[in-house]
């Protein structure tokens, strides 16, 4: 993906046993360019192992991403995490978060994304390279001890990653806003807070709080 054109992006998921079906290694592929065809823009991932499966298609933009049906039952937990490069440290740690039973699922960034400033968005991350995200399903009755246990691994990718992306985040804590948004970002965010929506109303969310100071959790979490 280091030299691959901005048009191709993949996603890969690594899913453990559950819900009765094998484990799993699926490569997703996004390419939005007629000047090169399909095929060859996605030679080189299709010959890094055997492909057991394959469905390459043209769809619609509208059809390309599929409604999402959550298990019944159960509890889910989500984290994720920015990291500027995928190198052995952040792998190893990552493949750990699936042999401990956690889905992991690595997203490529880089291109397009990554020559958008800093400070043009409330999103800052733009240095990532990859971002990696974990979600492990518990049962109904499962404590935070038992979350905690999961979770565990994880902490081995989280401390190699520079920020996090909300959307993929299942927490809601200071220190989630805190990781999300740099000070001078937070900083910004704080002041549009003040100026359109002094009294919170866009509070059910990693509220970011009006006014100035550290980030705090909102009132309705």
């Amino acid at each position: 993906m280091r030299t691959a054109p901005d048009s191709l992006t993949s996603t890969l998921a690594l899913v453990p046993p559950m819900f009765g079906g094998p484990a799993s290694a699926t490569v997703t592929l996004c390419y939005t360019d007629d000047a090169v065809g399909p095929l060859q823009a996605i030679g080189p991932l299709r010959a890094i192992g055997q492909v057991l499966t394959d469905d390459v298609r043209v769809l619609p933009y509208t059809d390309v991403l599929a409604d999402a049906h959550r298990p019944p039952g159960g509890r889910l937990l989500s984290r994720n995490t920015l990291v500027p490069t995928l190198d052995d440290d952040v792998i190893q740690a990552a493949v750990a978060v699936y042999r401990g039973g956690t889905s992991t699922v690595l997203r490529s960034l880089g291109g397009a994304f990554g020559r958008v400033p800093a400070d043009a968005t409330a999103f800052a991350h733009r240095d990532a390279e990859a971002m990696i995200v974990c979600g492990a399903f518990l049962p109904p009755d499962a404590t935070d001890a038992d979350a905690d246990a999961a979770l565990a691994p994880w902490s081995a990718v989280a401390r190699r990653g520079t920020g996090v992306y909300l959307n993929f985040q299942g927490s809601d804590t200071a220190a989630d806003l805190a990781t999300a948004y740099p000070p001078r970002t937070h900083a910004r965010l704080t002041e549009t807070k003040r100026r359109y929506d002094p009294e919170n109303a866009f509070g059910r969310n990693h509220n970011v709080a009006p006014g100035t100071g550290t980030p705090t959790e909102g009132p309705d979490q």
